[in-house]
Protein backbone atom coordinates (compact mmCIF):
# COMPACT_ATOMS: atom_id res chain seq x y z
CA UNK A 1 0.00 0.00 0.00
CA UNK A 2 0.98 3.57 -1.01
CA UNK A 3 0.31 6.70 0.89
CA UNK A 4 -0.70 10.33 -0.27
CA UNK A 5 3.08 10.95 -1.14
CA UNK A 6 3.35 7.25 -2.91
CA UNK A 7 5.96 6.26 -0.26
CA UNK A 8 5.61 2.46 0.44
CA UNK A 9 3.81 1.16 3.58
CA UNK A 10 3.60 -2.23 5.21
CA UNK A 11 3.27 -3.50 8.83
CA UNK A 12 6.04 -6.25 8.06
CA UNK A 13 8.80 -3.31 8.03
CA UNK A 14 7.94 -3.30 11.70
CA UNK A 15 9.50 -7.05 12.31
CA UNK A 16 13.06 -6.96 12.73
CA UNK A 17 15.59 -9.95 14.02
CA UNK A 18 12.24 -12.01 14.66
CA UNK A 19 10.61 -8.69 16.86
CA UNK A 20 8.20 -6.66 15.97
CA UNK A 21 8.23 -2.69 16.88
CA UNK A 22 5.85 -0.41 17.48
CA UNK A 23 6.05 3.48 17.02
CA UNK A 24 2.91 4.96 18.91
CA UNK A 25 0.97 4.09 22.48
CA UNK A 26 -2.45 5.28 23.34
CA UNK A 27 -4.38 4.82 26.38
CA UNK A 28 -7.69 6.61 26.34
CA UNK A 29 -11.62 6.51 26.78
CA UNK A 30 -14.02 5.19 29.28
CA UNK A 31 -12.93 1.63 28.20
CA UNK A 32 -9.31 1.35 29.07
CA UNK A 33 -8.62 4.27 31.86
CA UNK A 34 -10.24 2.89 34.51
CA UNK A 35 -8.10 3.39 37.89
CA UNK A 36 -6.85 -0.12 38.33
CA UNK A 37 -5.43 0.15 34.86
CA UNK A 38 -3.33 3.52 35.19
CA UNK A 39 -2.13 2.56 38.67
CA UNK A 40 -0.98 -0.89 37.07
CA UNK A 41 0.93 1.23 34.14
CA UNK A 42 2.61 3.27 36.90
CA UNK A 43 3.93 -0.21 38.06
CA UNK A 44 5.35 -1.14 34.81
CA UNK A 45 6.24 1.92 33.73
CA UNK A 46 8.51 2.81 37.12
CA UNK A 47 12.21 3.62 37.09
CA UNK A 48 12.15 3.57 32.95
CA UNK A 49 12.96 6.34 31.14
CA UNK A 50 10.98 7.19 27.68
CA UNK A 51 12.72 8.70 25.25
CA UNK A 52 11.99 11.21 23.26
CA UNK A 53 12.84 9.35 19.64
CA UNK A 54 11.76 6.12 21.04
CA UNK A 55 7.78 4.73 21.37
CA UNK A 56 5.72 7.57 23.44
CA UNK A 57 2.60 6.84 25.38
CA UNK A 58 -0.15 9.27 25.89
CA UNK A 59 -2.57 8.62 28.82
CA UNK A 60 -6.17 9.82 29.19
CA UNK A 61 -8.04 9.60 32.51
CA UNK A 62 -11.64 8.42 32.24
CA UNK A 63 -13.26 11.11 34.52
CA UNK A 64 -12.78 13.21 37.17
CA UNK A 65 -12.81 11.20 40.22
CA UNK A 66 -10.41 9.01 38.54
CA UNK A 67 -7.85 12.01 38.02
CA UNK A 68 -8.45 13.27 41.13
CA UNK A 69 -7.61 10.34 42.80
CA UNK A 70 -4.48 9.52 40.59
CA UNK A 71 -3.03 12.77 41.60
CA UNK A 72 -3.60 12.33 45.65
CA UNK A 73 -1.93 9.10 45.21
CA UNK A 74 0.88 10.27 43.69
CA UNK A 75 0.77 7.65 40.53
CA UNK A 76 0.23 10.37 37.96
CA UNK A 77 3.48 11.93 39.03
CA UNK A 78 5.66 8.67 38.50
CA UNK A 79 3.99 8.17 35.03
CA UNK A 80 5.08 11.64 34.44
CA UNK A 81 8.81 11.04 35.77
CA UNK A 82 9.22 8.39 33.26
CA UNK A 83 8.05 10.18 30.23
CA UNK A 84 4.65 9.31 29.67
CA UNK A 85 2.48 11.81 28.41
CA UNK A 86 -0.52 12.37 30.70
CA UNK A 87 -3.17 14.41 29.54
CA UNK A 88 -6.45 15.89 30.70
CA UNK A 89 -9.68 13.23 31.00
CA UNK A 90 -11.52 12.42 28.41
CA UNK A 91 -14.10 9.88 26.55
CA UNK A 92 -12.36 10.89 23.35
CA UNK A 93 -11.97 7.74 20.66
CA UNK A 94 -15.69 7.77 20.48
CA UNK A 95 -15.35 11.25 18.91
CA UNK A 96 -11.60 11.54 17.52
CA UNK A 97 -10.17 13.62 20.26
CA UNK A 98 -7.08 11.98 21.09
CA UNK A 99 -3.95 11.13 18.95
CA UNK A 100 -4.62 10.15 15.68
CA UNK A 101 -2.74 7.58 14.35
CA UNK A 102 0.87 7.66 13.89
CA UNK A 103 1.43 8.28 9.19
CA UNK A 104 3.11 5.19 7.87
CA UNK A 105 3.69 3.25 11.61
CA UNK A 106 1.97 1.07 13.91
CA UNK A 107 0.33 2.72 16.83
CA UNK A 108 -0.71 0.04 19.86
CA UNK A 109 -3.85 1.52 21.49
CA UNK A 110 -6.54 0.94 24.24
CA UNK A 111 -9.51 3.06 23.37
CA UNK A 112 -13.20 2.43 23.35
CA UNK A 113 -13.62 2.05 19.39
CA UNK A 114 -11.95 0.93 16.59
CA UNK A 115 -13.89 2.07 13.62
CA UNK A 116 -13.14 3.94 10.07
CA UNK A 117 -12.09 7.58 10.68
CA UNK A 118 -13.09 7.38 13.95
CA UNK A 119 -10.03 9.13 15.58
CA UNK A 120 -8.92 11.78 12.80
CA UNK A 121 -7.41 10.33 9.77
CA UNK A 122 -8.99 9.46 6.91
CA UNK A 123 -7.59 6.67 4.47
CA UNK A 124 -9.08 7.79 1.19
CA UNK A 125 -7.00 10.84 1.85
CA UNK A 126 -3.49 8.91 2.49
CA UNK A 127 -3.03 8.82 5.80
CA UNK A 128 -1.86 5.10 6.41
CA UNK A 129 -1.25 3.59 9.33
CA UNK A 130 -1.15 0.34 11.26
CA UNK A 131 -3.41 0.34 14.69
CA UNK A 132 -3.55 -2.75 16.77
CA UNK A 133 -5.95 -3.12 19.95
CA UNK A 134 -4.25 -4.47 23.33
CA UNK A 135 -4.68 -4.16 26.72
CA UNK A 136 -3.29 -1.05 29.10
CA UNK A 137 -1.23 -3.38 30.78
CA UNK A 138 0.92 -4.95 27.59
CA UNK A 139 0.75 -1.33 26.02
CA UNK A 140 2.85 0.01 29.08
CA UNK A 141 5.29 -3.01 28.94
CA UNK A 142 6.05 -2.85 25.20
CA UNK A 143 6.78 1.07 25.93
CA UNK A 144 9.35 0.08 28.52
CA UNK A 145 11.02 -2.45 26.66
CA UNK A 146 11.33 0.43 24.26
CA UNK A 147 8.78 -0.26 21.73
CA UNK A 148 9.40 -4.22 21.29
CA UNK A 149 5.87 -5.99 21.33
CA UNK A 150 5.43 -7.53 24.64
CA UNK A 151 3.02 -9.11 26.97
CA UNK A 152 2.49 -7.70 30.38
CA UNK A 153 2.98 -11.38 31.65
CA UNK A 154 6.52 -11.66 29.69
CA UNK A 155 7.82 -9.05 32.64
CA UNK A 156 7.79 -9.78 36.35
CA UNK A 157 6.26 -6.85 37.91
CA UNK A 158 4.99 -6.00 41.96
CA UNK A 159 1.31 -4.65 41.16
CA UNK A 160 0.42 -2.34 44.45
CA UNK A 161 -3.07 -2.73 42.99
CA UNK A 162 -4.12 0.33 45.16
CA UNK A 163 -8.10 0.49 45.67
CA UNK A 164 -10.22 2.77 44.00
CA UNK A 165 -12.58 5.37 46.11
CA UNK A 166 -15.57 7.43 44.53
CA UNK A 167 -15.00 11.44 45.80
CA UNK A 168 -18.53 12.13 45.10
CA UNK A 169 -17.80 15.95 46.32
CA UNK A 170 -15.67 16.68 43.02
CA UNK A 171 -18.93 16.54 41.00
CA UNK A 172 -21.48 17.67 43.61
CA UNK A 173 -19.47 20.84 43.78
CA UNK A 174 -19.27 21.31 40.29
CA UNK A 175 -22.48 19.46 38.29
CA UNK A 176 -26.23 21.46 38.92
CA UNK A 177 -28.29 19.48 40.31
CA UNK A 178 -32.11 19.98 39.29
CA UNK A 179 -34.05 16.77 39.96
CA UNK A 180 -36.95 17.35 41.77
CA UNK A 181 -36.07 20.86 42.26
CA UNK A 182 -37.06 22.56 39.27
CA UNK A 183 -38.54 26.32 39.18
CA UNK A 184 -40.40 27.55 36.20
CA UNK A 185 -39.06 31.00 36.76
CA UNK A 186 -35.72 30.62 36.10
CA UNK A 187 -34.92 30.82 32.68
CA UNK A 188 -32.63 28.08 30.48
CA UNK A 189 -30.11 30.34 29.10
CA UNK A 190 -29.36 29.03 25.47
CA UNK A 191 -27.04 29.79 23.18
CA UNK A 192 -27.88 31.00 19.04
CA UNK A 193 -26.95 27.33 17.67
CA UNK A 194 -29.19 25.21 20.82
CA UNK A 195 -32.99 25.04 20.05
CA UNK A 196 -35.47 23.48 21.44
CA UNK A 197 -36.40 19.82 21.43
CA UNK A 198 -39.49 18.62 20.10
CA UNK A 199 -42.61 17.03 21.81
CA UNK A 200 -41.63 13.66 19.91
CA UNK A 201 -38.29 12.25 19.94
CA UNK A 202 -38.76 8.62 18.46
CA UNK A 203 -40.63 8.43 14.96
CA UNK A 204 -43.65 6.68 14.61
CA UNK A 205 -44.60 4.53 11.82
CA UNK A 206 -41.80 2.39 10.00
CA UNK A 207 -39.26 4.24 11.32
CA UNK A 208 -39.92 2.91 14.91
CA UNK A 209 -39.16 -0.47 13.82
CA UNK A 210 -35.55 0.45 12.74
CA UNK A 211 -34.75 2.19 16.43
CA UNK A 212 -31.84 -0.31 16.99
CA UNK A 213 -30.57 0.07 13.36
CA UNK A 214 -28.55 3.17 13.29
CA UNK A 215 -27.96 3.10 9.73
CA UNK A 216 -31.94 2.70 9.00
CA UNK A 217 -33.32 5.17 11.15
CA UNK A 218 -30.78 7.52 9.80
CA UNK A 219 -32.68 7.46 6.47
CA UNK A 220 -35.35 9.41 8.50
CA UNK A 221 -35.28 13.27 9.09
CA UNK A 222 -36.72 15.11 12.14
CA UNK A 223 -38.16 18.17 11.45
CA UNK A 224 -38.00 20.33 14.90
CA UNK A 225 -40.04 22.95 14.71
CA UNK A 226 -43.77 20.67 14.43
CA UNK A 227 -42.64 17.24 15.40
CA UNK A 228 -42.77 15.50 12.17
CA UNK A 229 -40.76 13.12 10.60
CA UNK A 230 -40.31 12.74 6.88
CA UNK A 231 -38.67 10.20 5.10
Amino acid sequence: MKGQNGEPFSIMNNLKDGKFQVNQALVSGCAGEMFENIAAMANILDGCAISGNKTGIGINPSSQTINLLLMQQGILDRLMIAGASVRLCICGPCFGVTDVPANNQVSIRHTTRNYPNCEGSITGQGQLAATILMDTRSIAATVRQNGILTAATELDIDYTNPGYQYNAKLYENQVYDNYEKTNPKHELKMGPNISDWPDVLIPSGDASSYRSNPHKISEYMMMSRDSEFVQ
